[in-house]
């Protein structure tokens, strides 16, 4: 009984490691997509188009 005790132990823990993983992993792609709208709305932020562009509606 002891050895199946362990198998499930440490098949939990893996399944835990790939969920932290998991999350984690959009954690940090979340905060990669807010740097970089920050930056580019401080590069460009401010500046009004130029007077050859134009937004299509």
């Amino acid at each position: 009984m002891g050895k199946y005790l362990a198998m499930i132990r440490m098949r939990f823990l893996m399944m835990l490691a790939y969920r932290t993983d998991y999350y984690t992993g959009i954690l940090i792609y979340s905060i990669n997509i807010g740097a970089y709208y920050f930056l580019w709305n401080a590069i460009y932020g401010e500046k009004a188009p130029s007077k050859d562009f134009q937004v299509c509606r």
